[in-house]
């Protein structure tokens, strides 16, 4: 197996986990319910997880237009097509699970993971080497402007991406962040069925 098709295997089993392990344990009153005691509604981990994914591969590694900003997406999601979630409060996090079309959300998810493969099949892999210093920058100037909960987010992020690569923003946040989130999404979902 080469890099390339390692990359795409691990985008397919992103896929297969949420298509066939998460998502049939989810009942509908679940998507949006927060465990007693902390935590955010597996909505919002899915858009957390979605949305990272596309700035980490459209706007950090690929300097290309979020499929966010594609096909009238924050309008159909019914939410602030800024927002990332990250240093999001426990009341701005339930708001967005609380106001996100589901059915829109899922598409999203399966579009930005679409998109992200799309660019693996074709991208120069020795590019994904090359340093994206101008990466923190991309996304509070220009067409794209992501928007942090709180100042205090928006640094710890451009420190985070400082001298980051595409290799960084594929593997880290667009991979390892969303299954990071689909392991919070199945503990969620056992606490939810305890309770």
């Amino acid at each position: 197996m080469d890099l390339r098709e390692w990359l795409l295997d691990d985008l397919r089993n992103l896929r297969v986990t949420y298509r066939l392990f998460l998502r049939p344990s989810l009942t509908a009153e679940m998507w949006r319910t927060e465990p007693t005691g902390g935590g955010n509604a597996p909505a919002w981990y899915l858009w957390h997880a979605a949305r990272w994914q596309d700035v980490a591969v459209n706007v950090l590694a690929r300097s290309a237009t979020p499929v966010l900003e594609r096909d009238d997406w924050h309008e159909r999601l019914n939410i602030d097509h800024s927002l990332t979630g990250t240093g999001m409060t426990q009341t701005e996090a339930s708001s967005l699970a609380e106001a996100v079309n589901l059915e829109a959300l899922e598409a999203y998810f399966e579009a930005v993971l679409a998109e992200t493969a799309n660019w693996i099949e074709g991208v120069d892999l020795a590019a994904l080497s090359e340093a994206r210093p101008d990466a923190p920058a991309r996304v509070s100037a220009g067409p794209v402007v992501i928007t942090f909960a709180n100042d205090a987010a928006r640094e710890g992020m451009k420190r985070w991406w400082a001298d980051r690569n595409a290799a960084f923003f594929l593997r880290f946040t667009a991979i390892g962040h969303t299954y990071m989130h689909f392991g919070e999404m199945q503990h969620l979902v056992s606490r939810l069925s305890a309770e």
